[in-house]
């Protein structure tokens, strides 16, 4: 009987059909990885600008000087109606502040005082 030493052809290209597969997976999974991180980014910081935003509503602050510095940024009024007749009732405003970029388009709302805005 002859020893054989070596691999035959076909053992060869199994491992690397199965080595292509494996990087190929891994890679996928690296890319989407990088993509969902690089989204999760964006949306901390938008949550972020959006806070920053609310918290000059809530301060007082009118449109104009509470969407300074975030072009991106919209706010629009609705009234809210929390028992408006009794007395010492509080007038509310409900304001919808809107991220509108690149094709996605986000809301928050915020409840702030009714008043010159």
């Amino acid at each position: 009987m002859r020893c054989q030493r070596g691999y035959a052809l076909a053992e060869v290209l199994v491992a690397a059909a199965i080595a292509a597969g494996v990087f190929a997976a891994a890679s996928t999974a690296i890319s989407t990885s990088i993509r969902l991180s690089s989204r999760t980014s964006d949306m901390a910081m938008m949550l972020q600008e959006a806070e920053a935003i609310a918290a000059r509503l809530k301060g007082g602050m009118s449109k104009p000087e509470s969407l300074e510095g975030y072009e991106d940024w919209t706010i629009e009024y609705e009234p809210v109606e929390l028992g408006a007749n009794r007395p010492g009732a509080m007038n509310l405003q409900r304001a919808v502040v809107q991220y509108q970029k690149d094709g996605r388009n986000y809301a928050f709302d915020v409840l702030v005082q009714d008043g010159s805005r």
